[in-house]
């Protein structure tokens, strides 16, 4: 309530995850293989991850959990790969100043007596 709270992990997925259910009364989960985070790159905000198998050309839907092997015809084979770019948002917050007088010089600080919870003793 009001206060920050932080995540200790996140999980990041390819849009092109996907697993399928099947074998042995529909209790089998046959993971695609993507190798997906093999490879990483990192500058500043934004994150590429390496998925060498992650164009596998799935026979199926992302969406729906199909009941059969929708792989595709020997991925590791085809050598058809993705990279996914992950952007994190700054955060931005604008703070606008107002004052009866014109202003041409000087200085000014900026406090928050309650911010997030945090007070200023």
């Amino acid at each position: 309530e009001g206060y920050v709270k932080w995540a200790l992990y996140s999980i990041l997925r390819s849009n092109d995850y996907d697993y399928d259910v099947y074998g042995r009364g529909f209790s089998f989960e046959h993971m695609h293989r993507q190798d997906f985070g093999v490879t990483l790159k990192a500058n500043r905000r934004l994150l590429l991850v390496a998925a060498p198998f992650a164009d596998y050309g799935n026979r199926g839907d992302v969406d729906l959990r199909e009941h059969f092997d929708s792989n595709g015809v020997h991925n590791e084979g085809l050598g058809k790969g993705k990279v996914y770019a992950f952007f994190s948002q700054p955060h931005v917050q604008v703070v606008t100043l107002q004052s009866d007088e014109i202003i041409s010089f000087g200085s000014f600080r900026l406090k928050f007596d309650n911010h997030l919870g945090v007070v200023d003793d």
